[in-house]
């Protein structure tokens, strides 16, 4: 407990708290959104439509949203873009109220939805060592990274309950996303955060920021590198995230209730670590612990295609699940400590924007090869991640550049 209160303050409480309380809401968005789309137009092309529209304003406006990030108080973005997500959710809820169904408005509100969530991502990542001291990164982030894991189970639970009230319906699932996003941007008024306006930056085109946030990038070797390595594992990834259901399905030959085992079991694999993580305030963030959670994380997943037992596939995946939620908070905390924080909203934007490139092509790619190695899809993967991993290790052993022994 002690601990604990070396790092958790008020304002920390606030952004975590906020930032979970709208990352539920945003989970039963999606689901809802869905479900409504289906029942009303029956037609998949109409949901993939309205839900693209969001991946494709995280895309487009992921260059110029790091750069705003840096050039203006990001405190005010989270709060300006929480509170316009909390309105737009709003707005869509009252049209199914009223059973007045615009696919086209959808898209648009969908968009401009996923522009506020560019917006948002970078200055939330930034805003971090400003508010929170850098040798307590990994612990902040731990808790925010696996709370926002935890929703994409808590969010389908609570829209199966919610929507079966008929008081409360689709609508009102639409209007409680909204309300959860303006309770995040009032916690995160009181959030205490001062920035002084970078006159340089506004003195100068945001293009020009845009530019330059590359060119930092480029010249920062390790952080560069490290990017690009956590890139590329992404990659392999999304064979887990794609293939999984059908694995247990096809080849394991079991129903779908295991496979909601699987998801607890990695779920608490992310919530064992945070819980180390949360008491262990002398971990700090380097190349070698970087190296060694991937490398673990790929180890974890190939033994999912050696083991035939149950058991030990469930033990796989909880490994996986606690070196991976390792790697993630290791890695952001690298890039914030590291970082030079009048670039930290650009360079997480970049993160950002690749993300969001690589896993739709990941999704295809892994789509169409599971059905002809589906059996050692996931030893692939692993080893796969394991080897693109190296290179982390190697610099680790020959440069200099570690932030804390």
């Amino acid at each position: 407990m002690k601990n604990l209160k070396l790092w958790w303050n008020k304002n920390i409480a606030l952004f975590v708290c906020g930032n979970f309380v709208s990352r539920i809401g945003n989970v039963i968005f999606d689901i809802v959104m869905t479900w409504w789309l289906i029942s009303e137009t029956s037609s998949a092309r109409y949901v993939g439509f309205v839900l693209g529209a969001s991946t494709f304003a995280v895309a487009l406006i992921s260059p110029l949203s790091g750069a705003l990030s840096d050039r203006y108080n990001k405190k005010y973005i989270m709060i300006i873009t929480d509170f316009i997500s909390g309105i737009l959710s709003i707005l869509i809820g009252i049209m199914a109220f009223n059973n007045y169904i615009n696919v086209y408005l959808l898209i648009l509100i969908n968009f401009l939805m996923g522009s506020c969530a560019s917006l948002f991502k970078p200055a939330v990542k930034s805003i971090l060592p400003k508010i929170a001291k850098k040798e307590y990164m990994v612990q902040v982030n731990s808790i925010s990274n696996n709370l926002a894991e935890l929703t994409k189970f808590i969010g389908p639970a609570l829209a199966s309950v919610l929507v079966g009230i008929s008081i409360i319906g689709i609508p009102g699932m639409f209007i409680f996303n909204g309300i959860t996003y303006i309770i995040s941007a009032i916690s995160e008024i009181f959030i205490d955060y001062f920035e002084d306006d970078s006159k340089d930056m506004k003195s100068e085109g945001v293009f020009k920021n845009i530019k330059e946030g590359f060119s930092y990038l480029s010249k920062q070797k390790i952080i560069f590198k490290v990017i690009a390595v956590s890139s590329i594992v992404n990659i392999f990834i999304a064979s887990y995230n794609i293939l999984l259901p059908l694995f247990i399905n096809n080849d394991l030959k079991l129903d779908g209730d295991f496979y909601s085992y699987i998801l607890m079991a990695e779920a608490a694999g992310g919530i064992v670590i945070t819980i180390l993580f949360t008491f262990w305030s002398s971990i700090k963030p380097n190349l070698e612990k970087l190296f060694y959670a991937l490398a673990f994380s790929g180890l974890a997943l190939s033994m999912i295609s050696i083991f035939a037992n149950r058991y030990l596939i469930l033990v796989s995946i909880f490994l996986f699940g606690l070196f991976l939620s390792a790697f993630n908070t290791l890695f952001f905390s690298y890039v914030q400590i590291v970082a030079d924080e009048k670039y930290l909203g650009r360079v997480f934007s970049t993160i950002f924007m690749i993300a969001t490139f690589i896993m739709p092509v990941s999704y295809v790619v892994f789509g169409y090869i599971g059905d002809f190695v589906l059996k050692y899809i996931f030893l692939i993967s692993g080893l796969s991640i394991i080897l693109v991993s190296l290179p982390i290790l190697s610099l680790s052993k020959s440069m200099d550049l570690e932030i804390i022994n």
